[in-house]
Order: structure tokens, then C-alpha cells, then sequence
């Protein structure tokens, strides 16, 4: 039976090992029925051939999102790793989706430390899922529908007509300010003692959610993490993904999704220094 032709876009791509089939076809079920199409390899890859090497690259372009399923044998599946590096190459939401008790080794830890984690067992977890999900799938929808429609034609320009300037399509300000505190694990923990270390304050001016990719280096370490800010509200970052804890000397970048323009810092003992 001949595989079935690509469609034009995917909500999600589904990255898993063949052993866990019974575990993973069941969730892959429920997103689609809540409404998510999803690209699921039933088969398997079948002697890696180049052919389907070419139809796993154009479901990860076509896909708004890639979820990897984790467990011990994903992390060390060639195929599964190959998907999930060919999508951070193309800058695609991925997210580590884990499904049962199996840890993350460490190197796939030092590899990955840069993705969003959920628990698909927990309720809570698996509805941000949901939401971050139609937000990503809404946004490669609405690119898609942009740049398939044609332009109206132009009457020509009479030489007598007045010369309009063109608006720039995006504002030159971005939508988020940066601050910093310090706080301890007195408040976190309730205790009489404690070590107090920095936090990124990050504000969105927007009425609607932003979804802001953070990258930090202090010499010759570096740590990348994606998040989504909702309109007219405020993250605080204690931490970056599952490792970096913010200290002097940190410097980096947030980057808003849709905009060129990129708010560069550097953490200082007196703050946020914006450069």
C-alpha cells in the first residue's frame, strides 16, 4: 500500500520510538480528537531508505509543532534524534512530551536542556500543551493564508500624484520591557535561611500572548528557552529551562516571534542593562 501524499500543513509532528506504539497512539487519538491533524509514522522507517529520509523532512517543514515522546527508548532511537535536531535546525516548537517514568539521561539532558518539558499525565501540564498547540497551529495557519493570497493590482502612478510614505508593517518598539530581582529559597522554601540569586523580569505590553525564545551565554556556556507570555502580564525567571540559574555577567538576547528585532542585556549588579 503506497503512503499517502503530504498535505500542505500539519498542527503537529509526532516523534516516538516504534516500542512504544501502545503507549503513544493512544495520546496521538485524543489530539486529533480535539481537532490537531497529526503526522504519525504507523510503519516505521523502512531501511532508511533516502526516499522516506525526504517525506520525514517535509512532514517536520510542514508541521507547526514537534512532540517527542520521551523514554529510554526514544533517547536513544537514530531516527528520533534525527527529527528532533532537524527541527530545532528549523527553529519549530518542540516539546518533550513525557508519558511514563523513564529518566532523562544525561546526555540526552546536555543535548536537549533548551526544550519545554510537559507531563501528559498531569492535567494542568497537558492543558497549557493544548493551548500553546492551537496558538502555534493558528499562527502557521494564518502565514499560510497570507502568502497564498495574490494582490490586488495597482492602477499606475500618475507622475502629478502626490508620493506617499509607506508604514513600516511592525512597530519599532518591541512589546516587552526587562528588570530583574533578587530572591532567595527564604521565600521559596519558608525557611529562616537561604542564598539569594537573580531573576529575569520580563513584562508584555501586549493585550494579547507573545511567545518569546530567551538565549543566555556566561563565557563559554549557553542556554536557550522558549516560552509564551500572556497579554499584559509578567514572567519571572527564576531559572532557564532545567540547568541555567541566572548570575553576574550573564549576558543574551529575547527575541518576540514576528518581530526582526531582537532586546539584547546583560545581568549587572545594579540589573537589567539593555543594550
Amino acid at each position: 500500500m503506497k503512503d499517502k501524499q503530504l498535505q500542505d500543513r500539519y498542527d503537529i509532528f509526532i516523534s516516538y520510538s516504534r516500542k512504544n506504539l501502545a503507549d503513544v497512539k493512544p495520546i496521538k487519538k485524543t489530539l486529533e480528537g480535539l481537532g490537531f491533524s497529526c503526522w504519525f509514522d504507523l510503519r516505521g522507517i523502512e531501511s532508511g531508505s533516502r526516499q522516506f529520509s525526504q517525506k520525514i523532512i517535509d512532514a517536520i517543514d510542514a508541521s507547526a509543532a514537534v512532540l517527542f515522546f520521551l523514554s529510554s527508548d526514544s533517547q536513544v532511537s537514530e531516527w528520533a534524534l534525527k527529527e528532533i535536531d532537524y527541527a530545532y535546525e528549523e527553529k519549530k516548537h518542540v516539546v518533550l512530551v513525557r508519558f511514563n517514568d523513564d529518566c532523562m539521561t544525561k546526555q540526552f539532558r546536555f543535548d536537549f536542556n533548551r526544550a519545554d518539558i510537559i507531563d501528559w499525565r498531569r492535567a494542568e501540564q497537558k492543558e497549557k500543551l493544548v493551548r500553546d498547540l492551537r496558538r502555534w497551529a493558528d499562527q502557521i495557519n494564518q502565514t499560510s493564508e497570507s502568502s497564498s493570497t495574490v494582490p490586488a493590482q495597482r492602477p499606475l502612478k500618475s507622475s502629478s500624484a502626490p508620493t506617499r510614505k509607506t508604514s513600516s508593517p511592525k512597530k519599532k518598539k518591541l512589546p516587552i520591557s526587562l528588570d530583574f530581582v533578587y530572591s532567595d529559597t527564604r521565600e521559596l522554601l519558608d525557611i529562616g535561611w537561604g542564598v539569594r540569586f537573580y531573576c529575569l523580569k520580563v513584562k508584555n505590553h501586549n493585550r494579547g500572548p507573545i511567545s518569546v525564545t530567551i538565549s543566555v551565554r556566561n563565557g563559554g556556556k549557553r542556554a536557550v528557552y522558549r516560552n509564551t507570555i500572556e497579554g499584559n502580564s509578567i514572567e519571572i525567571y527564576r531559572t532557564l529551562g532545567m540547568s541555567w540559574r541566572f548570575k553576574h555577567g550573564d549576558q543574551g538576547t529575547i527575541k518576540v516571534l514576528g518581530w526582526s528585532k531582537c532586546l539584547k542585556f546583560r545581568l549587572d549588579e545594579g540589573g537589567v542593562v539593555i543594550s
